[in-house]
Formats: C-alpha cells, structure tokens, sequence
C-alpha cells in the first residue's frame, strides 16, 4: 500500500465496507427508455426485508445493496478531453462519470457517444439535454440508432444511422489526445478496443467495462497480452474448502471453483458470475488459479475470483487449491 497509515487504514475499510449489505430505501423510481428503469436509493437503518427477483418493488420499500465494487471509474490525475462511448444502458456508468465532470467545473472537453436500437430506446434523454445545455459548450452528444423510428430526424435526434463503433468515432472526432471511456456488450466493447489500438491509441487511455461473462482481451503497445498467468491445470486437481472442511476434486472442462463449491452444497456470495463485480471474491489460502476469461479487474495477491477462475497447472505436478469457504 502507499500513502499515510491513515490512508492505507480507510482503503482497507472501504474494502469492508464494500463487502456489507447495507439497507437502502426506494425513494422513487423513473421509466429513463422503453426498456430501462432507473432505481433512486437513500440509506437507512432499518430491518431488512425478502426479496426476490422478479418482484415489483413500490417506492418507499428498503433493499438489501452493496457499495459499489470495481475499477470502471474517471482518472482524475488526466486533464485530456474525455471521450465517453456506451451502448444500450451501457450509459449508466458513463452519466455518472459526465454529472461529476461538469459539477467539478474542470473545463475538461467531453465528448459522449451512445448507441441504440431505436430513439424510445435511449435512455436519460432529457437529463442529457439539461447538461448539454448547462455544459457551457464542453460537452458533444453523438447518437447512432442502428433502427431509426419514421419520426426520428437525422441530425436532430441522432447522428448516425447504423450500429456504433469505430467509424463513427473516427469520423467525429477531431485530431487530439483522449482518454476513452467504453460501456456496453462484449463483444461491442473488444471491437471499440481493437479498432482503437488500430490508430494507435495507447491501451493505458482505454478504459472499458463489459457486460456478462467475457471481459475485455487487451494487449499492450508491442501486441503481447497484458496477463501473465499460469496455464490451466490439464489433469484433476483436488480443491479444499478450509472454512467448511469439504473437498472435492476439480477436473479439466468442470467449471469454475464457484460451480465447483455449489456442487459441494455450498452457497458462496456472487453476483455477475463473469468476474466484473468482485462479490464472488475469495481468500486463496494456497494454490495457484488461471482466469479462462480474465476478469476486469483482478483482486489482490492471496484473493481470487471464483466466478470466473480454475486450478492452474503447476510446474511440479499436482498442486490442490485450498480456498477460505
């Protein structure tokens, strides 16, 4: 860690924190598109209550919610125009990103693209249109509609009639040095990247959170990839769960170490299964794990992300996994 003591002190509370159900109240809820809904939550000491998934929550019931987790957020230490490219509700990350920026008065250029199906669609409209209007000229908003409605106006509601991606940026932008920002599906995600990296944009400037199992594939400025890690175990490994006093064997092609520790009758804490939210994170008592799909953000030494990790091979033979359940 580096910083004061002081500091080091709250980042490891944070963590904590971040690992707590807390109780929060539905203040209100907003119909932002056709398909999106947006959920506002106030804290609240209270009595938690079941919920199941599915259910119509009215407004003033509590929830059960985490802190955020993750590490999809601004670097505050850059002062380049700032180049924001969601799609669908891929958005959601992104706005919050822009209402910090202009609230900060930092002056920085933004530059936001989204992509949809259609106008009904898009979602936070109006909210856009209020800080378009009180950007003071520093923020861009670009819309591609890949299925344009009769009644939506080229060049009014949208700029771009087709699928988003890296034509449509390149052909916006002017020549400048950015920090991109991407949100959305994966496979929308890995070829922003890539068309990025293809004008030389450094992978360092690229940020990028992908929905579902399949994270981002980087490679660095000379084509290597960014993870270095041992290859999967390629015969059975014994895996122990330290805390319940189980055990079971893992063979090649068996699943993650979460499916693994559910076939056991355990019930870990997860969430996205595709290693992009932490919840699923695990103390590695010993062993060594490799990533199939490399999580977007990998948790500290002595932890793993068993939503999306197996037993690695070991240069010694067989070497068992024991992890803290």
């Amino acid at each position: 860690m580096t910083g004061t003591w002081s500091e080091a002190q709250e980042r490891l509370q944070q963590r904590e924190r971040q690992r707590q159900w807390l109780t929060w109240r539905v203040l209100r809820v907003e119909q932002e598109s056709r398909d999106i809904r947006s959920f506002y939550l106030q804290p609240e000491e209270g009595t938690p209550v079941a919920f199941a998934p599915g259910q119509h929550i009215p407004v003033g019931d509590p929830l059960q919610v985490r802190l955020p987790m993750g590490s999809f957020t601004l670097d505050h230490t850059s002062d380049r125009p700032l180049v924001l490219v969601g799609a669908g509700v891929g958005i959601t990350p992104l706005i919050a990103m822009l209402r910090e920026q202009l609230a900060l008065g930092l002056g920085r250029r933004i530059y936001l693209f989204h992509g949809s199906r259609t106008l009904a669609d898009l979602p936070f409209q109006h909210e856009l249109a209020e800080l378009q209007q009180h950007a003071g000229g520093l923020l861009s908003i670009h819309r591609a509609l890949s299925l344009p409605e009769s009644q939506a106006v080229q060049g009014r509601d949208y700029a771009f009639a087709s699928r988003l991606g890296i034509e449509q940026i390149k052909a916006t932008l002017p020549l400048d040095d950015y920090d991109f920002y991407l949100c959305g599906p994966a496979s929308f995600t890995q070829d922003l990247y890539e068309g990025l990296r293809t004008v030389h944009v450094p992978d360092a400037r690229i940020h990028a959170e992908a929905f579902g199992p399949s994270t981002l594939r980087r490679h660095t400025d000379d084509n290597q990839p960014t993870l270095q890690q041992p290859p999967p175990a390629s015969e059975p490994v014994p895996v122990y769960f330290a805390s319940s006093a189980k055990e079971a064997r893992w063979a090649p092609g068996g699943g993650t170490l979460l499916e693994l520790a559910e076939s056991r009758g355990l019930s870990p804490d997860f969430s996205c299964r595709g290693g992009s939210c932490g919840t699923c994170k695990t103390k590695l008592v010993s062993g060594q794990v490799h990533y199939p799909n490399p999580p977007a953000e990998l948790p500290e030494a002595g932890s793993v992300l068993i939503c999306c990790a197996v037993p690695a091979q070991a240069e010694d033979g067989v070497q068992a996994v024991v992890l803290e359940l």
